[in-house]
């Protein structure tokens, strides 16, 4: 049960995240080697406090999701430039279903259980397609075949990363809190990554970004909710879980726009869908 609250937490920080985004329009390199800079400087302090993990495939996992969400990133905004922006709404449904599948065939105990329960697995199947469906019926523009074949390897990628990450750490990380080592290391690749492209272009300007410092601010705060979704995925009998979960953030940004009056165009009856297939899975994975 406790994967539940996790993933909700990480649900509300990639919201917020995704509307910092959304209102301060800095280049993609800056705004993510600041914001995982101010993260990385808000993580630092407390791990005086935490002992930092002594198995070698600790930080050999952390580099590979630090790596994979680079190079995943790189493809994604080469495909977004390719065709629209639309890419990146695909994705993720398309990474829900390719996880939920995978970590299926992967994890012969999960298998198994779920094979002895026919009708707890028929329900989640059909409640993760059904969310999928749903999240895609709430965009404009993403129901393209061309699209769906270009994202597939970027979804693929992704899926990859986690089910290592679960596979290898499941039984390594014992709370939330030896998450914040593996955050600093994924956050501190990125910011690297970010840091060293802006240097060679000689574009790294103080100037740029103190307009933003609030925005900034908020967007690391906001990250490092992401750590929580990492755990939860941990903790969760199946990592698509979190994922599909984390396909209601359109949900949330339209009840916040509803409530301050901002016009918004998600359909709320795939809206509603999408409510109730997230709360299908989370029940029908608790009674198994």
């Amino acid at each position: 049960m406790h994967w539940v609250i996790y993933a909700l937490l990480d649900l509300f920080g990639a919201t917020a995240k995704a509307e910092v985004n959304r209102l301060y329009k800095l280049n993609h390199h800056k705004l993510n080697m600041s914001r995982t800079l101010f993260a990385c400087l808000l993580i630092t302090p407390t791990l005086f406090f935490i002992p930092p993990p002594s198995d070698s495939i600790f930080y050999i996992a952390a580099l590979v999701v630090g790596v994979e969400s680079i190079f995943s990133s790189l493809l994604l905004f080469h495909l977004s430039g390719k065709i629209n922006g639309c890419v990146a709404t695909l994705k993720k449904p398309v990474f829900a279903l390719l996880l939920f599948f995978t970590w299926f065939i992967f994890d012969g105990v999960y298998r198994e259980n779920l094979i002895a329960h026919p009708l707890h697995l028929s329900a989640i199947v059909f409640f993760i397609v059904l969310a999928s469906f749903s999240f895609l019926g709430m965009q404009k523009n993403t129901n393209s075949t061309y699209a769906l074949k270009l994202i597939l390897p970027v979804a693929l990628i992704n899926t990859l990363s986690v089910v290592f990450f679960k596979f290898f750490l499941e039984h390594s990380i014992q709370s939330v809190y030896e998450m914040l080592w593996f955050y600093l290391f994924v956050m501190g690749v990125q910011t690297l990554y970010s840091g060293g492209i802006l240097y060679l272009k000689n574009d790294i300007h103080i100037d740029d970004y103190l307009p933003h410092k609030a925005g900034i601010a908020l967007a690391g705060v906001a990250g490092l909710f992401g750590m929580f979704g990492w755990y939860a995925m941990l903790l969760a009998p199946n990592p698509a879980y979190v994922k599909v979960i984390g396909l209601s953030t359109p949900i949330i940004i339209g009840l916040g726009y509803k409530i301050f009056g901002v016009r918004d165009d998600v359909s709320p009856i795939w809206g509603a869908v999408l409510v109730l297939s997230v709360i299908g899975i989370v029940v029908a994975s608790l009674y198994i």
